[in-house]
Parts: structure tokens; sequence; C-alpha cells
């Protein structure tokens, strides 16, 4: 799931090298779910993914090739050295190859945000693989990684027109229907451009709570993603207050939704928030139709008090009738 600080400088190199910003976010969206960095051990390291086959063509000529293919960390075959689940083992492995041969290890790993393959760091324009590791070190470099195999392999043309068949066949390979590449791509590209990727994390997870306070029967899980639960119960509350029912969170969803929210927090129902503020640092922001009664509030409520005093008024003269009737003479 992207970050804000992921999205702006995905935003700035996409402005940089004349990209739409919703292509890149689809690309990356496909590649590394817009993870450019993991945990290991208290460390933030690029995602990466080691390719067995990649290694078996590069240490063929090193006296540690059997070696390599004996330990499981060489095979001709694409996918048959398996990498493993968790972050810290995945860089375990590659620890092992980087022992029997540095450059052939990095070379056979596919680095950070856009997963291009160390392999390609001469046709880039880096001096060394080294030099592409290095850069994949910083978030600004590996997007600038991905920006860079796509236009030394001529792709830009596909981005430009949304071609994303073939630009997954020259950017994933041949089998790239295998993954199905090019339909997540056309999909994520859409969803971006329909202006979903604009709410980061922190907004989306302020919108499951709201959602989750207004309607109990949504039973959102609060984890910052727009998912398919999500999606729904935002086209069930649009429907609900009259709004347009595209799933989107846009500006007047939004005040709408606050604006209920608020409602039921000032009845004094439960209070279902995120870290304790189900506004959170956004805020809410006072519309223009508020500013234009807030005028008029206190004379409302002058009025609401001579209204109220003239119906005690009222009550106490039809008690008097009835029990202090007039004398008849």
């Amino acid at each position: 799931m992207f970050t804000k600080v992921t999205i702006d400088a995905i935003k700035k190199v996409a402005e940089q090298y004349g990209y739409e910003i919703e292509a890149l976010l689809a690309i990356t969206d496909v590649e590394s779910a817009g993870v450019p960095f993991w945990n290991v051990n208290g460390e933030a390291k690029p995602a990466i993914r080691f390719e067995g086959h990649y290694f078996y063509d590069r240490i063929q000529q090193s006296p540690y090739f059997e070696q390599a293919v004996k330990e499981g960390l060489a095979s001709y075959k694409a996918g048959a050295v398996k990498n493993p689940s968790k972050y810290e083992d995945r860089y375990t492995l590659l620890a092992r190859a980087v022992k029997l041969d540095k450059n052939a290890a990095y070379e056979s790993v596919s680095w950070g945000i856009g997963q291009v393959m160390g392999a390609n760091w001469k046709s880039l324009g880096y001096a060394s693989v080294d030099a592409l590791v290095s850069s994949a070190q910083t978030l600004t470099g590996q997007i600038e990684l991905m920006v860079r195999f796509i236009e030394a392999n001529d792709l830009k043309k596909y981005v430009d027109s949304h071609n994303w068949a073939a630009f997954a066949k020259g950017y994933n390979g041949k089998s790239y229907k295998k993954n199905a590449y090019d339909t997540k791509m056309a999909e994520a590209y859409d969803k971006y451009k329909e202006g979903i990727g604009s709410a980061d994390e922190a907004e989306i997870s302020q919108l499951q709570s709201m959602l989750n306070k207004i309607n109990v029967e949504y039973k959102l899980e609060v984890d910052g993603g727009l998912g398919k639960e999500t999606k729904a119960a935002l086209r069930d509350f649009q429907l609900k207050n009259g709004l347009k029912v595209d799933g989107i969170y846009g500006p007047l969803t939004k005040e709408k939704l606050q604006e209920i929210y608020l409602a039921q927090s000032n009845k004094g129902t439960q209070n279902v928030g995120v870290g304790g503020s189900a506004i959170g640092t956004a805020g809410l922001a006072v519309t223009e139709a508020a500013k234009a009664i807030q005028p008029f509030t206190g004379a409302s409520q002058i009025i609401q008090y001579v209204f109220i005093g003239v119906l005690i008024l009222g009550v106490l003269i039809t008690l008097k009738s009835i029990f202090w009737p007039k004398k008849v003479v």
C-alpha cells in the first residue's frame, strides 16, 4: 500500500521525466504493491526477489557453480529456486549467493519498487552493478531505476498510450500473460485515474472508522486499504445519501460522511476511531454553507427561548383555569 511519501516521490519523478503519475503508480502497484522497503531486522532494505535461473547463467564459469546448484541457489529452470516469504530469509538467501559471487548475485536480483533486475546495470547507464544496488537504497533511486529501464527499452510510448500488453511484454517478458501483468496494470491505472490513489493510508483509515461509526453492519477492518469491502460500503453510503455511486472518496462524499459522523457523535453514540481520534490529522473543514448560516445561530437560539417561554406561559394559564376557575356570581 502506498504511503503519502511514496506517492509524492513518484509524482516528483513522473513530472521530471514526463509521465502520468497514475501510470507509474499502476506499474509500481503491480510490481511491488507500492512497497519500496522492507523492515529487515530493524533496518530498511529494498524489496527484492532472487532469481535462481539468472544466477545459474552467471556463475557457470565460476569454480563455485556446482556448489551453487547443490545448495539450491542456482537452477536452469525459472522459479525452481523459491523465494522465502519472510523478508529476513530472502536477504539470507541473497547473502549465501553473495558469498559465492557478489556481482552474479546482485545481477540475479530484481530491486526495489519497480523490481528491475540488477543484470541491466550497464544498459541503464550505471557504472557497475554495485552502483545500481546503491541507487536502490533510496526511494527516488528506485523510482529512477524503473524509469531508466522503461526509457532504455523504448517502453514509454506504451505507457503514454496505455498499451499495457505491449508494455508488460517489454517490461516483464514474453510470458507476461501467465501472471496477467497487462490486465493488472490496466485495472490499477483505471483505479488511480479515478482518484482512488490520492488518499493515503491515514485518510482511508479515517474513512473506514467513520463508515463503521454510522453503520455498525459495515464491520470494516481499519487497515488503511481501499479493498473490496471498503469500496462496497462506500458505494452503499453514497446510494443511501443521494450521492453519485462511484466508490470514489471525493470531496462531496467526504463532506457528507463527515456531516453524518459528527451528527451521530454529538448524540453521544459510541466513538469508533483511529488511535483515539476518528477524525485523525485531516480534521474537518467548515463548509461555505456552514460559514454562511453561522451569524444567524445566535438569533435562532433567542427565538427558541422566546418560543419556549410562550409555551410555558400558555401551560400556566391553562392550569390556572383548571384549578382556579372563575367564580360564577
